[in-house]
């Protein structure tokens, strides 16, 4: 179990596991908080209180979704209107990726209330993204190829 320090509650839209260090991490939606498990995500039972360790820079506001590629050295970013994407550098922490780089901004189509990212499984960096159901019978699933 974790939660967040003072023990309230954020609105957070953005979970990534880093394979990197092993910690979970949770970015707010409005303010682009960085939060961190701690110590290594999954080695005990144990409560832990999330520890902050930044605050987005591109953007902070409306974080609606993010990924870490497979390799770990890929970071998306959803927002409403936009995808943003970083690299990191071998060694490098996903909070000072997240909170010292501007990131680029990638190919994205708005959707209405577009919710998610995702890398795809692909080797060229394909992504992907989906919206909430607002209403509709069915939701298209978008895919951005990057080659």
């Amino acid at each position: 179990e974790a939660t967040y320090p003072g023990g309230k509650g954020f609105n957070a839209e953005c979970l990534m596991y880093d394979q990197f260090d092993d910690r979970l991490y949770i970015v707010t939606k409005s303010k682009g908080d960085i939060y961190r498990t701690p110590f290594a995500w999954g080695n005990s039972n144990a409560k832990m209180t999330l520890v902050k360790v930044g605050t987005v820079k591109t953007r902070p506001g409306s974080i609606t979704g993010c990924d870490i590629s497979r390799n770990g050295r890929e970071i998306l970013m959803k927002f409403y209107d936009e995808v943003t994407h970083y690299c990191r550098n071998p060694g490098e922490s996903l909070a000072s990726v997240l909170s010292g780089k501007e990131g680029k901004e990638v190919p994205y189509r708005t959707e209405p209330q577009g919710e998610a990212v995702a890398f795809a499984g692909d080797r060229n960096g394909g992504y992907y993204t989906l919206s909430e159901s607002t209403g509709a019978s069915r939701i298209p699933l978008y895919y951005y190829s990057r080659e």
